[in-house]
């Protein structure tokens, strides 16, 4: 399993789901993407290929087989890992000879930023992969409390069927971290910018954790 962290790098919600997918005897890999503070102003494309080199190692460890690869991510992640099951995007920006993943699970990946800046074709050109999708309705990144829904909506219909959103009632955007925060961020509010807010929910993160552990061995396990 590749985690890959959210834009203030690696903060502990990667070691939060590894400590049990590891006990569900899932592999994991949580890579560093950039520091916090560090995220890059390219956007998204230039941490794929970390992405695209952390699949390739796993797949050449003993004990990982290269059928049944999965990618987590928050946020920053999350949003990797949506675009990542687009077959066009895993031709071009991770290259033929990467592995493709067999299973994909975005936590809040600002789905309404994703409606507007992925293009027709990278939508119509997503792949039949099972994804799981977590995300909150007060999450500041949204437009709307199902916002996910209109995104998926633009995929083709046998994509579509292979995604489950779990919208997580009451909860904000990083709903797993460990502490409250507040930031300004450009791309809030349909990308005129505004405060985003945090708010831990324990409970709700525990449950996140045991839906993707059930979710991932659903799929990978033998």
């Amino acid at each position: 399993m590749l985690i890959l962290h959210g834009s203030n790098g690696v903060d502990g919600r990667g070691a939060f789901y590894a400590k049990a997918l590891q006990e569900a005897g899932i592999a994991t890999l949580e890579i560093t993407m950039f520091l916090p503070g560090g995220r890059p102003p390219e956007g998204v494309p230039a941490t794929m290929p970390h992405a695209a080199a952390a699949l390739k190692w796993l797949a050449a460890q003993p004990g990982v087989d290269v059928q049944r690869l999965g990618v987590m991510g928050f946020s920053w992640g999350g949003m990797m890992s949506v675009l990542m099951s687009s077959e066009l995007i895993q031709e071009r920006r991770l290259g033929k000879d990467v592995p493709k993943p067999a299973v994909f699970a975005p936590f809040y990946p600002t789905c309404s930023n994703l409606l507007r800046s992925m293009r027709p074709e990278g939508k119509q050109q997503m792949s039949v992969t099972p994804m799981l999708i977590h995300v909150g309705t007060r999450d500041d990144y949204e437009e709307g409390e199902r916002s996910c829904d209109s995104l998926i909506a633009t995929w083709p219909e046998v994509a579509r069927k292979q995604v489950t959103v779990r919208y997580v009632e009451g909860a904000t955007h990083g709903f797993d971290l460990q502490t409250p925060k507040q930031f300004y961020d450009k791309f809030t509010h349909a990308g005129q910018g505004g405060m985003v807010s945090v708010g831990p929910s324990p409970k709700d993160a525990a449950e996140a954790r045991e839906a993707v552990v059930s979710f991932f061995v659903k799929h990978l396990k033998p």
